[in-house]
């Protein structure tokens, strides 16, 4: 891979990743970050540049948000929050100070941010934090135990490797247009108001998370029309997807201007 070319990120007229880019990893995470890439300052922006270019792989902030997905593991293996069935509420049972969660985990990386003056801790930390506040959104990353993040519930009839319930949520609502991660993420970002981004900017990360609980509690495992009860698998209703897409949309909407308002509060203080 490329070395980091800083003036890439900082002379784009607008300032999202090269569409050229291959389509490694996860095409929401890239989407996420280049919302946020939008909402960052002038001076976020060259401090972030400035960070990746110690890590020395990827042209852009987008690209180094599936890092942790290809290499991040021998760090942080857990990217997710289990949570029984009808909790209120995700608890400090549910990701203990000891634990190794999603929450835990972003929580870390944030304060080696702020704080760590070594360029590769910092490279690390931007790159998972980056990762981490889109898995946050990804409602399924917080989700029960017993279906392993709905790794467990077999969807059939889809094709294309969308053959579990997580996948559904992490890449078929989107499988056209993420095809183009640069495209998508113009798109949503267009559409977040001032009045979105102030609402969604003033939140914590327990609120984040708590958010995309109640998707799954209300949303996610409604519509599942059952094939095989023996081994879970359904299939979608014929109005799983349209019922579902503005919410899965909206994720993405959130977790970029959040992780945005979080990167300009960390790199941008002033």
């Amino acid at each position: 891979m490329p070395v980091l070319h800083v003036l890439t990120l900082l002379l784009l007229p607008l300032p999202f990743g090269s569409p050229d880019t291959p389509p490694w990893g996860f095409p929401q995470h890239r989407v996420v970050c280049e919302i946020a890439w939008a909402e960052l300052t002038p001076a976020t922006r060259r401090s972030a540049a400035a960070i990746l270019r110690a890590e020395g792989e990827y042209e852009t902030f987008a690209e180094s948000c599936v890092w942790a997905d290809v290499r991040g593991a021998r760090y942080h293996a857990n990217h997710w929050v289990n949570v029984p069935p009808g909790d209120d509420a995700v608890s400090a049972a549910d990701c203990p100070a000891s634990g190794d969660c999603v929450l835990n985990n972003l929580e870390a990386e944030i304060a080696v941010l702020a704080r760590s003056s070594d360029p590769g801790e910092r490279a690390r930390a931007l790159m998972f934090i980056g990762h981490f506040v889109g898995d946050l959104h990804q409602p399924l990353h917080i989700g029960y135990e017993y279906d392993r993040g709905g790794n467990q519930t077999a969807i059939r009839g889809l094709g294309g490797g969308y053959d579990n319930l997580h996948k559904v949520w992490d890449r078929y609502f989107f499988r056209e247009e993420a095809q183009d991660s640069r495209a998508l993420a113009r798109t949503l970002h267009a559409d977040i108001s001032a009045i979105d981004r102030t609402v969604w900017a003033s939140t914590e990360l327990t609120d984040w998370a708590n958010e995309s609980f109640r998707i799954v509690e209300d949303y996610v495992y409604d519509g599942l029309v059952e094939v095989d009860g023996a081994s879970r698998s359904f299939e979608l209703s014929a109005d799983y997807e349209a019922r579902n897409l503005h919410v899965a949309e909206m994720q993405l909407k959130k977790a970029g201007v959040r992780l945005g308002r979080l990167l300009n509060e960390l790199l941008d203080p002033g």
